[in-house]
């Protein structure tokens, strides 16, 4: 997909988690770990333009070494279940996160 396609994906103008944001991220590690990953993805849309994240893009350096593609398809699930905590959907949100997969993001 180009740029251009990318861009013209819709935007969800309001988006409400089950639970609140306090429940949703209650462990110090998590939160870590999640604004860890946030930076990368800030890092990658950098780089590259956008932040429609490959599948199988790369690994992230530390204990999970867990590759950015899955965390953005992980995001992409708990937004799905409602279970992403509203500051962070505005956050991805704010970056251009496509919360829709694309072919970009498929592993096929």
């Amino acid at each position: 997909a180009s740029g251009a396609q990318r861009q013209q994906q819709e935007v969800p103008l309001e988006y409400k988690p089950l639970h609140s944001d306090i429940e949703l991220e209650h462990d110090d590690t998590e939160i870590r770990r999640w604004e860890s990953r946030f930076g990368y993805l800030r890092r990658f849309k950098a780089t590259h333009g956008h932040a429609d994240v490959p599948i199988r893009e790369g690994s992230l350096n530390g204990p999970m070494k867990q590759s950015l593609g899955y965390w953005a398809a992980t995001q992409r699930s708990l937004y799905d279940k409602r279970m992403l905590s509203k500051q962070r959907f505005e956050r991805l949100n704010k970056l251009g996160f496509p919360w829709e997969e694309t072919s970009n993001t498929s592993s096929g």
